[in-house]
């Protein structure tokens, strides 16, 4: 949610505040998918899912071995190829994939950051605005 948050912002700033032109223009294709995007949701399933699903399809089949992790609240289950999913406990008490955690903090720290210049970027095409106009 916080990426589509942040890049819907990007977005509209970029369509407001940036100056017609080439950077406007790129700016403009780089956060037009996740802003458009009709929820987050539909945002996962476009981007993360197609690569993810694959992935966790082996461990529905009976007998794939589980091992602990290095807390109660943590195990990994251990596909026949040795590639390792990691499985997390929730505060519910209920087992799921845990795998995308860390990219989502990397990628919702790096909308935000993305999101951070753009403000940046407009403010300063609107000094120089400012400064033309006089």
């Amino acid at each position: 949610m916080s990426i589509q948050k942040f890049h819907r912002e990007a977005y509209d700033i970029v369509l407001s505040n940036y100056p017609e032109g080439e950077v406007r223009e790129r700016e403009t294709r780089r956060f037009e998918h996740a802003a458009t995007a009709p929820s987050a949701r539909d945002l996962f399933a476009m981007d993360a899912a197609p690569t993810i699903l694959p992935m966790l399809r082996p461990l529905v089949l009976p007998g794939t071995p589980i091992e602990n992790g290095p807390t109660e609240d943590a195990a990994a289950a251990v596909l026949a190829s040795g590639m390792r999913v990691e499985l997390k406990r929730s505060s519910n008490g209920d087992w799921g994939y845990a795998g995308l955690a860390k990219r989502a903090e990397e990628d919702k720290n790096r909308a935000y950051h993305d999101l951070e210049v753009v403000r940046a970027s407009a403010a300063d095409f609107e000094r120089a605005a400012a400064r033309a106009g006089k």
